[in-house]
């Protein structure tokens, strides 16, 4: 994260610290488990990083959006909406878009270029 982030280790670290004192934000602990990736077009994340990467956007709208439910974007003009959408209103959702009955909503993160590099998202 804090390299993403452009930030010191201990910088990341202190702002993790306070979401997870306000209950914005989880700790878990750290495990050798590799971390399924959602595509761009059904994830929070993904979208609230194309929200504001041309370059993403673009691509992900060449390489089309397979559904994943029923709830899932599936068409290239659809997801040029969604970014639309993300820019108005500063984050993104994901609602059973990924996966039935799941939820979260992500915004974006900046380098300090503040070209959009990660996103924070809270699931549920």
């Amino acid at each position: 994260m804090a390299r993403r982030l452009g930030a010191a280790k201990s910088t990341a670290d202190r702002l993790l610290t306070m979401l997870c004192s306000r209950g914005l934000a989880e700790k878990k602990p750290a495990t050798r488990q590799a971390k399924r990736r959602r595509p761009t077009h059904c994830s929070s994340a993904g979208k609230a990083i194309a929200a504001f990467d041309p370059a993403l956007a673009a691509a992900h709208g060449t390489a089309g959006c397979p559904p994943r439910t029923d709830t899932t974007i599936r068409t290239a003009s659809d997801f040029e909406q969604a970014p639309a959408q993300v820019r108005r209103t500063g984050y993104a959702t994901n609602l059973g878009e990924a996966i039935v009955g799941g939820a979260a909503v992500a915004a974006r993160a900046l380098d300090r270029s503040g070209r959009a590099c990660a996103a924070v998202s809270l699931v549920t």
